[in-house]
């Protein structure tokens, strides 16, 4: 100990040669502070943050300091990726301190593992009226030791609070509630760039699901509007890699020009999934390319041959952002002034370099270069592939981090299946997960023998439905309901907060009812109680809990009776929007499932499908349009 040269975590290991003595969050760690009467703090943060990044160059390596930590505390480091539930636990109790949170996460802590002061970013010195660390230290340490009863009064009084809080149940997750979130998103919602607030903004694609399924439910389609105007709205911004495709974390701008550049393998499994979902309902042109460029996203830069990469730092060679931004003087030589303008739309700055930003959709890129409609696009594309070669063969790509955590991995693989079927060509990019998976209980990540968080085991199960609604091998749906039953007594010892992405609540519901259903069993609405937070926060839980409690979901059962048809069936299954679909392949030689067994066996003897929804279930349908046609109208 410490040792962090040898951490499976990649932000530890980035720590290792720090002036300060960090220890990995243990035991060890605590009992040092223990036996020398030290607080503990706590640094908590990721390889792809820049910030955390900043915070270690500056404040962490300014020598006074250093100093003062190593003699007077005893410091963690923590990797909010590899401890996420940790990291949940910390934000909590900083927020309920000091009203912020995210990442670097600043904690104080008695040995007990009580916090009792924290924040988020601290500089070196005072800046624009935030504290700097040296005066923060002092306090805590003044706080410490002449005032130790005022700090286990405030740790103590935290700790109550939270434990009380996290008990507290604002009711069920149904119909009500999705109204509810409605409400907030129309009285929240930017009408002209999309997405909620005027200020920094966060993809929130279970929102954008919730809307779409407040569609489908009423018949209404605001929610719709709403979804899809956010999405394009992102995908013309500069939070979209325009030239590599995929999403950036966060924008710090009300128009989504301006990101943050890392990029989480997460957030473009749940984006790319959201653009699927809307794409699938609307049948939008410019939301099927954000998605394909988004496969091509992950084929490039994130797949590393049997699962993909966690994280994509934001930072290369120095430069925040280096490996995105562009000279305008390149693009004019590379593309012409009037292409150039399609790309550089009220684009944004950052360390003196263009942040892309495309001008529109088919009109307005035809408007600006004096091409045809009907052709702009696919010059948009020669022009985008002209960009990604000169920069992928001229610069170094950022850091990216290997770590295979199970959530992540699970979420993209089961994303890249319904993928497959708008694209093809995609099955080597997410079968290997699929059999990761079925070879061995995945753990933290798919090959450790850590032991797998809730949302872990919830991700590969819906991997594991998803992929046998996909390849029909009964071998898959039984892997994936035993991994959901690990997850049965374990719901109310989730967070429900989408923080910004699916929180394990929703996950974890999402799983036990896929199985409940598969087996012909009711799903439990006990577990979609909600926490103490905005409709918003738990849009996951909030979506999912509003179609079980109007029982709307659709088994679909498609038959393969060896007549060539049934690929085309199956194909319309996946590609008709429901938001909550469970499809059922059956093989030539396979029992056929007991709901719709007596029908099938007196219809034609032709590939068919069903549709059943409740107790009752579709004449046998024989083609595409049929299938199609009755799923979308299964309520």
């Amino acid at each position: 100990m410490p040792g962090l040269e040898k951490s499976s975590s990649a932000f530890l290991r980035q720590a290792a040669n720090s002036p300060i003595d960090w220890w990995p969050w243990s035991e060890e760690a605590f009992e040092k502070a223990r036996r020398e009467d030290k607080p503990v703090l706590v640094d908590v943060g990721a390889s792809w943050c820049h910030w955390c990044h900043v915070m270690d160059e500056t404040t962490y390596s300014d020598p006074e300091i250093a100093e003062v930590i190593n003699k007077e505390f005893v410091a963690i480091k923590v990797d909010r990726d590899e401890m996420p539930d940790l990291d949940r636990e910390l934000q909590m109790a900083v927020q309920a301190i000091s009203n912020e949170s995210g990442w670097p996460l600043t904690v104080f802590m008695t040995p007990d593992r009580k916090v009792f002061f924290g924040g988020t970013y601290f500089p070196p010195k005072d800046v624009m009226g935030r504290p700097g660390m040296k005066k923060v230290l002092f306090y805590v340490l003044k706080l410490w030791k002449e005032q130790r009863d005022r700090v286990n009064e405030i740790s103590e009084g935290l700790k109550r609070a939270i434990e009380e809080w996290k008990c507290q149940s604002i009711g069920l997750a149904d119909y009500d509630s999705l109204e509810a979130l409605m409400n907030q998103v129309a009285s929240s919602y930017d009408l002209e760039y999309g997405g909620l607030g005027n200020s920094m903004k966060f993809p929130h694609p279970t929102v954008d699901e919730a809307l779409l399924e407040h569609s489908f439910l009423t018949n209404d389609d605001l929610g719709r509007k709403y979804a899809v105007h956010t999405l394009k709205m992102m995908g013309r911004g500069g939070v979209f890699d325009q030239v590599g495709g995929g999403f950036h974390r966060y924008a710090i701008d009300r128009d989504w020009g301006t990101p943050h550049f890392e990029k989480l393998l997460i957030d473009n499994a749940e984006l790319l999934r959201d653009l699927i979902e809307a794409y699938s309902l609307t049948h939008e042109e410019e939301l099927l390319f954000l998605a394909e460029m988004t496969v091509g996203s992950v084929k490039t830069y994130f797949w590393k041959g049997e699962s993909y990469y966690n994280s994509i730092d934001a930072d290369s060679e120095g430069v925040e952002g280096g490996f995105y931004t562009w000279d305008y003087d390149e693009l004019l030589r590379l593309l012409g002034e009037n292409w150039a303008k399609v790309f550089v739309h009220r684009a944004k700055r950052v360390e003196g370099r263009v942040v892309l930003r495309r001008i529109g959709w088919r009109q307005e890129i035809a408007k600006a270069t004096g091409v045809p409609e009907e052709v702009a696009i696919d010059e948009l594309r020669k022009r985008i592939e002209k960009l990604r070669e000169v920069r992928d063969d001229n610069r170094k790509l950022p850091f990216r981090d290997e770590n295979e955590y199970s959530n992540a991995q699970c979420l993209m693989a089961y994303s890249l299946i319904d993928a497959d079927f708008l694209f093809g060509g995609l099955r080597g990019y997410y079968e290997p997960v699929v059999n990761k998976v079925m070879n061995g209980r995945p753990g933290r990540t798919l090959t450790s023998g850590k032991e797998p968080l809730p949302e872990d085991l919830a991700s590969c199960s819906l991997l594991l439905f998803k992929a046998f609604s996909a390849r029909g091998d009964r071998r898959l749906l039984e892997a994936g309901i035993r991994l959901a039953q690990e997850l049965e007594g374990l719901v109310e010892s989730t967070n429900s907060s989408d923080n910004p992405n699916e929180s394990p609540r929703s996950l974890v519901t999402k799983a036990l009812t896929t199985s409940r259903i598969y087996q012909g069993l009711e799903p439990d609405q006990s577990w979609f109680k909600l926490m103490p937070f905005e409709p918003t926060f738990q849009a996951g839980l909030i979506g999912l809990g509003a179609l079980v409690a109007k029982r709307a979901w659709a088994h679909v059962v498609v038959i393969d009776e060896g007549d060539g048809a049934f690929e085309a069936l199956l194909r319309s299954a996946f590609l008709t929007y429901h938001p909550f679909k469970l499809i059922e392949p059956v093989g030539q030689a396979e029992e056929v499932p007991r709901s719709v067994r007596e029908m099938a066996r007196y219809a034609e003897r032709k590939s068919k499908a069903f549709v059943c929804t409740g107790k009752s279930c579709s004449t046998p349908l024989y083609t595409p349009e049929a299938l199609t046609r009755t799923l979308s109208m299964a309520r």
